[in-house]
């Protein structure tokens, strides 16, 4: 008891008001906000000053109290740097810690919202795929530079996918390779039957308007009804469908920024899956003939598979993240935006591609 009243009598009154004083500040700039904490703050020199230490701690005679001898020194907290400091803390732990908006920022993020309200699809292929040709020779160079060319391309197409997994891993919740391939398996399917049934008019793609960009699918309907114009009908049959464990190959990834306009300042940006797709399809074609006769076969073999390779290419819409993976955008799927036509011959020379 005795130890504990000599160093209560230690501390001076004028000390205990600073610290109380402060204590008071922090703890409303805590809890409430910063603007109530500079009333008090700022109401801190007066009480120092009923407290008969102001003028004392400021001449350096009397009580010791470096608190209160700054505080008189100053006059005021008013132009204390450390405020702004502590206020702009504040604020972006506010923001850490509200995770609705980092979980969702499409939602609770005004920019975010306009930004993924104004662009839900990016449509263009940014970087077409070409399938890998075999060198010709072992010297790069030889044939005008064909083997360099194609080194260029397969190291680029690398890259491409490794900078597309990184980023569909730390920004897409619950992403998997393996779960995107059997979803592309399914729309291969669901695709190729509907355009097999085209001939029947436009309807018959309506089953797949919601797995099928809008540019992709104004073109297949354009397609369906010049096809049903002609008089031509098409039977199709899967007879192997592609297994997604070895069938299905991501060959080609790329990421385009959804916006350009910097006054969004917005993470939208869209990823690019190109992939294989391997199988085994028998395709026909039959022709009107005159006076109601039977159909007339002027393309393809109802009986005998043929094995496709097609290139498709999918596209999402994705919040970039660093380390928190996002469900959102709202809406966002998979969605087929083009199917590739390989050249016949050598692919035409790589150009640069914006990122």
């Amino acid at each position: 008891p005795a130890a504990a009243t000599s160093r209560s009598a230690a501390v001076s009154p004028g000390a205990m008001v600073v610290r109380r004083a402060v204590s008071a500040a922090a703890m409303t700039l805590w809890q409430e906000s910063s603007s109530q904490a500079k009333v008090v703050l700022q109401a801190a020199p007066t009480a120092f000053a009923r407290g008969g230490l102001g003028a004392a701690a400021a001449s350096g005679s009397g009580t010791t109290c470096p608190q209160a001898a700054w505080l008189a020194a100053g006059g005021t907290f008013r132009h204390m740097s450390w405020q702004r400091s502590v206020e702009k803390g504040m604020r972006s732990f506010q923001d850490l810690i509200n995770i609705p908006r980092l979980m969702h920022p499409d939602i609770y993020d005004s920019g975010e919202k306009q930004a993924t309200d104004m662009y839900k699809f990016h449509g263009k292929v940014m970087d077409p795929y070409y399938k890998k040709n075999p060198l010709a020779s072992w010297n790069l160079f030889a044939n005008n530079n064909e083997g360099w060319d194609e080194l260029e391309r397969r190291s680029r197409y690398f890259h491409n996918r490794m900078w597309a997994y990184r980023v569909c891993y730390q920004s897409i919740w619950g992403f998997s390779p393996k779960a995107l391939k059997e979803h592309v398996a399914e729309v291969y399917a669901a695709v190729n039957a509907a355009v097999a049934a085209s001939h029947t008019g436009r309807r018959a793609l309506d089953g797949v308007k919601d797995v099928v960009a809008p540019s992709l699918l104004d073109a297949m309907q354009a397609d369906a009804a010049r096809l049903q114009q002609s008089g031509r009908s098409v039977a199709w049959r899967m007879v192997k469908p592609p297994s997604p464990s070895s069938n299905i190959r991501l060959v080609n990834g790329f990421l385009v920024r959804g916006s350009n306009n910097p006054q969004l300042n917005s993470k939208l940006y869209f990823v690019q899956w190109t992939f294989e797709i391997e199988s085994e399809q028998t395709f026909a074609v039959y022709e009107r003939t005159p006076r109601g006769g039977a159909p007339r076969l002027v393309a393809g073999s109802p009986e005998a598979p043929v094995r496709v390779v097609d290139h498709w290419v999918f596209e999402r819409a994705v919040l970039k993240s660093w380390f928190l993976p996002k469900p959102g955008p709202r809406g966002a799927e998979w969605r087929l935006v083009a199917r590739l036509q390989q050249p016949a011959g050598r692919p035409p020379p790589l150009k640069p591609v914006p990122v």
